[in-house]
């Protein structure tokens, strides 16, 4: 889910997932969600990719980073330093969301 990008960024965010598992040695890791769900997995953590600037220094881990959302509130905006996304690309509304998921062994 990984991809090599010139500057480490977050990568591979799925969305409108049922469920995903995860599998290694040992036993895996399911993750089934009430409805759908979007998640990412890498194999560093946030502060990782924080303080990288090219890809080499992104450290291999034991473990792997997993983000569960609900939804993503929408990419990009007219500049890179801060500008929110244009209206149309913002579906959600500024309010409370819920959701719930299940972790179980896979």
């Amino acid at each position: 889910m990984n991809f090599p990008l010139a500057r480490p960024q977050e990568c591979g965010y799925r969305t409108d997932v049922r469920w995903f598992a995860l599998s290694g040695r040992g036993p895996g890791l399911k993750v089934t969600g009430d409805g759908n769900l979007c998640f990412s997995a890498w194999p560093y953590t946030s502060e990782d990719l924080e303080a990288a600037w090219h890809p080499h220094e992104l450290p291999r881990r034991e473990t792997v980073t997993v983000c569960v959302d609900l939804l993503q509130l929408g990419l990009g905006g007219d500049t890179a330093w801060g500008a929110r996304p244009h209206p149309e690309y913002t579906p959600l509304p500024n309010r409370k969301y819920r959701y719930r998921f299940r972790l179980s062994r896979d």
